[in-house]
């Protein structure tokens, strides 16, 4: 039987489509998922219940000391979890996106830069600092315009 991890949000609407999904696949889950790390052990739940998705560096640790047997795969249900699923298959060997596309993927602006130098369609965008140096820039419909990381904002004309 195959084994997946599966890092599932605690607020996560398709938790239970994945495991009704597994059910009938007859695949075996194991189920990190991101519980509060102070609630969690009141709770009486195991430490690969208190994950902390969003600090993925630790996270790896405490998911490799909670497994045991290794996974076939390890699937994200949610973006929270993408970047420790990649880091978990990178660290277990296991086929899929490595950390690096998936963090790229999170940076809008160096998703953007990513697409325009592989000539890939994407809509104009311009940073704030180089927004800074053109006060007269007007966009267009289709630009962008971020303020997360010098990320975007949608332009109105």
């Amino acid at each position: 039987m195959k084994r997946v991890l599966l890092l599932l949000p605690t607020t996560g609407y398709r938790n239970h489509d994945f495991l009704d999904a597994a059910k009938n696949l007859d695949v075996e889950i194991i189920t990190a998922e991101n519980y509060c790390h102070q609630l969690a052990p009141l709770w009486g739940m195991s430490p690969i219940q208190s994950v902390h998705f969003d600090q993925p560096e630790v996270a790896v640790k405490q998911v490799l000391a909670a497994l045991g047997r290794q996974p076939d795969a390890v699937l994200a249900v949610d973006d929270s979890g993408l970047e420790l699923a990649a880091l978990l298959r990178e660290q277990l060997h296991l086929p899929g996106n490595l950390p690096a596309a998936v963090r790229v993927t999170h940076d809008k602006l160096a998703f953007r830069r990513l697409l325009q130098s592989g000539g890939l369609n994407c809509p104009d965008f311009i940073t704030s600092v180089t927004l800074a140096r053109r006060l007269h820039y007007r966009p267009h419909f289709n630009s962008l315009l971020s303020s997360k990381r010098a990320g975007f904002l949608p332009a109105v004309a």
